[in-house]
């Protein structure tokens, strides 16, 4: 009788644990969808301002204007400290894609355009790796290139 008894309490311990890790399963997996819906909701946030920002002037509420002068003096600065950066590391960029490209490159590392006759702007550098060489053309590339700097070839 005591066997019968002990094997009752088992199974049913057995029984409320296992569904007990169903439970729990259950909460993290809920708990995950909630966090992917609350991310969902700031990006529509984000969105919703970044819009109303490039549109401020069509909409004009006076509670938000003086958030978008403070957003639009902010920008203006980071362009000006872009272009202090750049001026001072004498750093060339593509004009498609902005990455830094090396001083002489006829064609970008990164998206393979052909850099003659575009003029070039000013960006931060882009990280590499040690210079390596085009698998076509044998000319030294930096090694994070994707296209070699003298031939085009994607490498």
């Amino acid at each position: 009788m005591a066997r019968l008894d002990l094997k009752k309490k088992l199974t049913f311990t057995s029984n409320t644990l296992s569904q007990k890790a169903k439970n729990m399963s259950e909460v993290s997996g809920l708990k995950s969808q909630i966090n992917a819906e609350q991310n969902k909701v700031e990006n529509y946030f984000l969105n919703l301002g970044r819009q109303y920002y490039e549109h401020a002037e069509e909409y004009q509420i006076a509670e938000l204007r003086e958030l978008v002068g403070l957003i639009s003096e902010s920008e203006n600065k980071v362009e000006i400290l872009k272009q202090r950066i750049s001026d001072l590391e004498n750093a060339k960029v593509c004009p498609n894609c902005g990455i830094q490209i090396e001083e002489g490159a006829i064609y970008c590392t990164n998206c393979g355009i052909k850099i003659d006759g575009y003029e070039t702007r000013q960006k931060e550098q882009a990280p590499g790796t040690a210079p390596r060489f085009c698998k076509s053309c044998g000319s030294e590339i930096p090694g994070f290139a994707a296209y070699c700097t003298k031939c085009g070839a994607k490498q």
